[in-house]
């Protein structure tokens, strides 16, 4: 066996701080990035209290998944569901919808709300 050792050992590390937007990527759960792309999609609530609520927005970004948005309106909540039309053009074009649900809400600094959607597939 070997003798105990007497002297004092020291260890030394550097610690390096992680730049933003690598721990923005640590933090993130998304699946697949995010594209910054505005489109206008005009948004519905499903939801029986908020029936006829209908508002036009453009997007900040979106995936196949779902999609971001800021409004003034307060009547999203989590979890609940809404139809987008996704881009939206005039009344008069043919549209397509696509049922999301509210994933997340957040108080931005100037008032709105920022939404994010998760498309119901």
């Amino acid at each position: 066996m070997g003798k105990a050792r007497n002297s004092k050992e020291s260890l030394s590390a550097v610690v390096t701080p992680i730049p933003d937007y690598q721990r923005r990527r640590l933090n993130e759960r998304r699946c697949r990035e995010r594209l910054n792309v505005s489109l206008p999609a005009r948004l519905r609530t499903f939801d029986v209290e908020y029936w006829r609520t209908e508002e036009v927005q453009t997007t900040l970004n979106f995936t196949r998944k779902g999609l971001y948005f800021t409004t003034w309106t307060e009547h999203y909540a989590l979890g609940m569901r809404v139809l987008v039309t996704l881009p939206y053009r005039s009344a008069g074009s043919a549209h397509r919808e696509y049922l999301g649900r509210v994933a997340r809400l957040e108080r931005l600094a100037d008032g709105r709300l920022g939404v994010a959607l998760q498309f119901v597939f």
